[in-house]
């Protein structure tokens, strides 16, 4: 019944083409990944993993608040959350000197994600 809630149904299929042009793979709308996190049969890098798992629990979180408070646009309230938790990210990343290549992928999400309106 959850899963196919249409509110939820178009937010995860904001979050799937949103999340698939940042990591520039191909990632699919379905349970298993989304709501359980088993990315087992994807082909991404430890740094891709670590933005997919953000992006997939902001969405999560997105949910959840949105349910509390349904007249908030879920899509607006995801991004909102999903660039807090990369900010949150990079910010520890840098201050554990976190290598070169994880930088540089929360910095080329953190990019992204500027580029993506809110409205």
């Amino acid at each position: 019944m959850f899963w196919e809630c249409p509110v939820v149904a178009r937010l995860w299929s904001h979050v799937c083409s949103t999340l698939a042009r940042i990591l520039e793979s191909d990632i699919p709308t379905v349970p298993s990944l989304l709501l359980l996190n088993d990315d087992s049969f994807l082909s991404l890098t430890t740094s891709q993993r670590k933005v997919l798992l953000a992006g997939l629990t902001a969405a999560k979180k997105a949910i959840v608040c949105s349910w509390v408070s349904p007249n908030a646009a879920p899509q607006q309230m995801w991004l909102g959350m999903f660039r807090d938790i990369v900010r949150l990210e990079y910010t520890t990343a840098h201050i554990n000197k976190a290598s070169a290549s994880t930088l540089h992928a929360w910095g080329l999400t953190l990019s992204a994600l500027s580029n993506i309106s809110m409205a």
